[in-house]
């Protein structure tokens, strides 16, 4: 696996006089994948900011990924991009594409995208978002009733299953407002594997826990890769939580600045 050389941007402007190359093929087993992908963040000339610079990424199938970078380095921007949570919709926005499964988002309706994402990504932010009128029982199992592919017996099965993969299967049937900060978000995480995803995007997931829950869900992650059958991809701060990743990618100035795999590979 190589990472392409990016090109020197610094403004959005420069997207305009920038020669660009053919896109560079995907490898057979890329899940998620970026080419030559920039975004401009901003509504006028006056504070428009080019966050990502040309960024050619591939996440491969099973692979246990963390991204990593200094405040404002566009490790948010780019997950949120290749999540479809985001898009870029015209030369305003920035340039190149992300592909989802080989398949390049440009090409997808939003009505595509968004059938594309509940059956194939599953979201876990710093903040929890739990629905706090509900069991965690029932907060997981919100997603399958929405996506409407198993009986109302076999959600409730597999949601408990989930919550007893995170460590809450005794506390499935309280309120999430009765659950601390830490089985709050290992709550999420169960509700974000509720459609058996491919993929597990996360963003900041311990932001706002201390060491001990940060530790626990490190543990989860560490098992869900352990099994092979996902892939996770992680935006973190903290340098503890991105050593559990068998991958690092550092990004600077929205650039990919280093790409490491546990052993100290270089991809």
């Amino acid at each position: 696996m190589t990472t392409t050389a990016q090109p020197i941007l610094q403004l959005p402007s420069d997207l305009k006089s920038y020669s660009w190359p053919p896109f560079s093929p995907l490898p057979a087993d890329t899940l998620l994948a970026t080419r030559q992908l920039c975004r401009v963040i901003g509504n006028n000339d006056a504070n428009r900011n080019l966050v990502l610079k040309g960024i050619d990424l591939d996440i491969r199938r099973g692979e246990f990924v963390s991204i990593v970078g200094a405040s404002g380095s566009g490790k948010s921007s780019l997950l949120y991009l290749l999540g479809g949570l985001d898009r870029v919709r015209s030369p305003l926005d920035g340039h190149g594409e992300v592909y989802i499964n080989s398949q390049p988002v440009s090409r997808m309706s939003d009505t595509t995208l968004t059938a594309v994402r509940n059956r194939t990504i599953g979201f876990v932010f710093q903040f929890h978002f739990l629905l706090p009128e509900f069991t965690a029982i029932e907060n997981v199992t919100m997603p399958m009733m929405k996506l409407g592919t198993r009986t109302r017996r076999e959600q409730t099965a597999h949601a408990g299953e989930l919550l007893e993969l995170v460590g809450l299967g005794d506390k499935r049937h309280r309120r999430t407002t009765d659950l601390s900060g830490g089985e709050q978000q290992r709550v999420a995480i169960a509700r974000a594997l509720a459609n058996d995803p491919e993929v597990l995007l996360a963003d900041e997931p311990t932001g706002n826990l201390d060491k001990h829950n940060s530790q626990n869900v490190a543990k989860i992650f560490e098992q869900i890769a352990a099994q092979g059958k996902r892939t996770i991809l992680m935006v973190t701060h903290d340098p503890h939580m991105a050593e559990h990743a068998y991958r690092v990618v550092t990004l600077d100035d929205g650039q990919i600045a280093g790409d490491v795999v546990k052993g100290g590979i270089k991809v």
